[in-house]
């Protein structure tokens, strides 16, 4: 599996330029909701993660007291007290997964080191549980669930997203495939 399908693309993405000022970035996270941001050169190279933490040191180091100081100071003064390292788009998701396990978000990277985007740790826990719970009730149910988890998806790839057309296309799709594979085991597996 590849670990784009688990990518947040960088334009829904939140970030943080590296020339920001430290007012800028603190007014970034409170209209993201995030407690940690990506930060990225004007050339849209991945810099490093500024995170609450991060910004409250700052200010105490600096001895900042008025928020109109710290359009004075800008993020290249933060300290950052841990290191996130991305992942290049062609890492194992095995190793994506290890890496996820200590840090909310993994930042991903191309050859060239431009920022694509950010893996969540949420977003890999979801897709690990969806296919635990196909798995789970594939082996308990037998394969004619899995027919009723694949045909779906495939119908859905045949006819769009429209739930008018794909809703009854499903249900003959799903009709037919079963038929296909009762007609096509009798003859491979018999008695």
């Amino acid at each position: 599996m590849n670990i784009l399908f688990f990518l947040t693309p960088k334009a829904m993405c939140a970030y943080i330029e590296s020339d920001d000022t430290l007012r800028q970035a603190m007014e970034r996270m409170e209209h993201s909701g995030y407690a940690a941001l990506p930060v990225l050169d004007k050339s849209g190279k991945y810099c490093g993660v500024v995170t609450e933490g991060d910004l409250l040191w700052t200010l105490k180091r600096l001895c900042v007291m008025d928020l109109r100081q710290t359009e004075e100071h800008s993020i290249s003064e933060i300290e950052h007290r841990r290191t996130v390292q991305p992942v290049r788009v062609d890492t194992r998701v095995e190793d994506l997964i290890s890496v996820a396990a200590e840090q909310n978000f993994v930042p991903v990277i191309d050859d060239k080191g431009d920022f694509i985007g950010i893996v969540t740790r949420s977003r890999i826990l979801i897709s690990v549980i969806a296919v635990l719970l196909a798995s789970i009730s594939t082996a308990i149910i037998g394969p004619i669930s899995f027919l009723g988890l694949i045909v779906p998806h495939i119908a859905r790839l045949l006819v769009g997203s429209n739930h008018k057309v794909l809703v009854p296309y499903s249900l003959l799709l799903g009709a037919f495939t079963l038929l296909l594979a009762d007609t096509l085991g009798r003859p491979i597996a018999a008695p």
